[in-house]
């Protein structure tokens, strides 16, 4: 499941009111923005192997910017799972299995594929059995990145009239 923001404008709708400089600063001040937003996204991705650092990406198009990351869990990353969860949809309640007893899982570094592995982790405590669990606390780093790039945004457009003017 992938997260995005986007930061999107239709020219069409300035219906000509605007001269062609200041909308080629304003798209310009967008492409401005979401290099902003990817950066401190980065900056604030939380990072423990990297996959969802390296899962990010910047597609910018006419008038259309898009700051995404690919990795299946980075939404839960975001906003939280569990009794932590924020946002539209979240249960705010603690993670039950659904068809079984328990929940059961390894540390990172087991990787138990026989009973015969998971009775060795069990032996060496690196194996986790719960009837249930709060879930993760949310540790936001797109809606962070999105606020501090669009506050951002005037400075960027100003930026790119004045480089315009100097032409």
């Amino acid at each position: 499941m992938a997260s995005k923001i986007e930061l999107k404008v239709d020219p069409a709708e300035f219906g000509g009111r605007i001269s062609r400089i200041t909308l080629d600063a304003l798209d310009a001040a967008m492409d401005d923005w979401a290099d902003r937003a990817f950066l401190v996204s980065q900056l604030k991705v939380p990072v423990d192997k990297a996959n969802l650092a390296r899962s990010g990406e910047v597609i910018v198009k006419p008038w259309d910017k898009i700051v995404r990351y690919h990795a299946d869990y980075c939404v839960f990353v975001e906003y939280g799972t569990g009794v932590y969860g924020e946002g539209e949809g979240a249960q705010r309640r603690p993670i039950r299995p659904r068809n079984k007893k328990v929940l059961a899982w390894v540390e990172r570094g087991a990787r138990p594929t026989t009973p015969e592995g998971w009775a060795e982790a069990r032996k060496e405590g690196r194996a986790i059995i719960a009837r249930e669990i709060s879930g993760m606390k949310p540790q936001p780093f797109m809606r962070p990145a999105f606020d501090e790039a669009t506050a951002a945004l005037p400075v960027f457009f100003s930026a790119q009239l004045e480089k315009r003017a100097r032409k």
